[in-house]
């Protein structure tokens, strides 16, 4: 098994130390005495962040000749900036919003990095839907933006279906289109009960590229909905950096046209964890969470622990 040369220790080390300080540190000051139990053990999706973005990097590696060493390294730094991100996202906070959405992509930017033999900041992606920001510090372009081909089809979707202009307000805290509806649910009831009245009211809706929540929900908070949805947004960037946007690359560079066309667009329509969390469902380590309908809704909950 291939090694990392002693002297590039110091950098992994120190950057996993800074990392993993800025991930626990917000866990204690979050969590409170009578937090929900089914928000109660955030600390469960820190393990799959880092689990999720290892085995990503060991994959993509394989193809490079790169040390599993290495994918571990880049899973422990990438997975712990990522699980960063989604609990500053999940404080409900406007203010960490873009903050949290991009740190979950510079997570997945350095675990992939990391992974695929490169130092750790050489290709960092940021997505600002429906576009996607690539920064490459040994370039000679050091810049890019192209244009999320899902994200333009999410965006358009949810207008059409909603029939709004999205609120230039809580678009620009995201940094993506945030659609807030004005009627207390965002379609049709399908179901009534005694006590609760619509039961199955939907108050918000996320699709790739874009938000679309109720502003005035009958049991919720419209802050908790839009936080809520912001959680998916955040699941989206960690899977579109980890895998979306290096499978349009080697999907578009296998042709002349096709390489012509990734220097403007990512098609952006692998994600394999979406596919995977619900074939997989609520996660057997969180009890609280079996009423879920797939792993991503009760990893949303669980990194917003002081929202009720």
């Amino acid at each position: 098994m291939q090694v990392l040369a002693p002297h590039v220790w110091p950098r992994w080390y120190r950057g996993a130390l800074v990392v993993l300080a800025m991930t626990f540190l917000p866990s204690g000051s979050l969590a409170s005495q009578d937090t929900p139990p089914a928000r109660s053990r955030p600390q469960l999706y820190w393990g799959v962040d880092v689990g999720v973005a290892a085995l990503s990097g060991f994959v993509q590696g394989r193809q490079h000749r790169v040390s599993a060493v290495r994918a571990l390294v880049g899973g422990l730094i990438g997975g712990s900036g990522m699980y960063l991100g989604q609990r500053m996202v999940g404080t409900g906070s406007p203010c960490l919003r873009f903050a949290g959405l991009q740190t979950v992509a510079a997570g997945a930017s350095i675990a992939r990095n990391l992974g695929t033999g490169q130092s750790p900041f050489a290709v960092m992606t940021f997505p600002v839907f429906p576009l996607y920001v690539q920064y490459r510090p040994g370039a000679a372009h050091h810049l890019s933006v192209r244009v999320s081909v899902a994200g333009v089809g999410g965006i358009v979707r949810t207008a059409h279906e909603y029939g709004v202009w999205p609120s230039w307000q809580e678009s620009l805290l995201a940094g993506m289109p945030v659609f807030a509806v004005s009627e207390s649910t965002l379609g049709g009831c399908p179901a009534y009960t005694p006590r609760v009245g619509c039961s199955e009211a939907v108050v918000g809706h996320h699709l790739m590229g874009a938000i679309a929540y109720s502003a005035r929900p009958e049991h919720f908070t419209a802050r908790n909905v839009l936080t809520h949805e912001l959680g998916h947004a955040a699941q989206d960037v960690r899977d579109v950096v980890l895998h979306a946007v290096p499978a349009s690359d080697f999907v578009l560079g296998s042709d002349p046209i096709g390489r012509f066309l990734a220097r403007f667009v990512v098609l952006d329509f692998v994600l394999p964890l979406d596919v995977l969390s619900h074939a997989a469902g609520p996660p057997r380590g969180d009890p609280a969470c079996r009423e879920a309908s797939s792993f991503y809704e009760c990893e949303t909950e669980a990194m917003m622990p002081q929202l009720e």
